[in-house]
């Protein structure tokens, strides 16, 4: 029977789960980590992981939110700087978002569709919603428009540089840099010009 946990056992079990699920993540790929490495990292026995999460890709999951609101926060500060709409854009995706430890390069398109199939579709849902008002929010703060047509090309750009990003094909790190660099110059470029 797993151990009952104090509210402040909790939170800090809970936030070592976390931080050693981001790790592992980083050095195996999602769906090379288990339980047990997870219950390993955060110092619990095995059984204890179930009293947190039903399932591991729930925390993955989890992980991935938690990383995406730190990034929006960061991308929140450069919106607000008084500098011009390219040089945001540029910053909030290549200084931001292409920062070297940023989970971007480390979950393919396999491993999210892998945590798509895995996690209720009611909750991939409302992710997919949140995203688009995430999306629309970071066009305001830039001082562009928070049409539909340019939410969806400001996620599709997000989705082409994930998908670069992460691309085990582009094995060669300064040629994928290269395209990174590229395409966020483009897409600076672009919102430079719809301004």
């Amino acid at each position: 029977m797993p151990k009952a946990f104090s509210e402040h056992e909790r939170e800090i079990v809970q936030h070592a789960m976390l931080e050693t699920g981001s790790t592992l993540i980083r050095k195996k790929g999602i769906r090379q980590v288990t339980v047990e490495d997870i219950t390993k990292g955060a110092n619990i026995a095995k059984g204890s992981f179930y009293s947190f999460y039903k399932k591991r890709e729930k925390l993955f999951w989890d992980i991935i939110k938690r990383e995406e609101q730190q990034l929006i926060d960061k991308i929140e500060r450069v919106a607000a700087d008084d500098i011009p709409v390219k040089e945001k854009i540029q910053k909030i995706f290549y200084d931001l978002f292409l920062e070297d430890n940023c989970l971007v390069f480390y979950l393919s398109q396999e491993d999210l569709q892998y945590l798509i199939r895995k996690l209720p579709p009611e909750l991939i849902k409302a992710d997919m919603e949140s995203g688009q008002k995430i999306v629309k929010n970071l066009l305001k703060m830039c001082g562009l428009s928070a049409s539909d047509e340019n939410a969806k090309i400001m996620m599709s750009m997000i989705h082409t540089l994930q998908f670069v990003a992460s691309n085990d094909r582009i094995n060669d790190k300064t040629v994928r840099n290269k395209m990174l660099s590229l395409l966020v110059e483009t897409f600076a470029n672009y919102y430079a010009e719809v301004e």
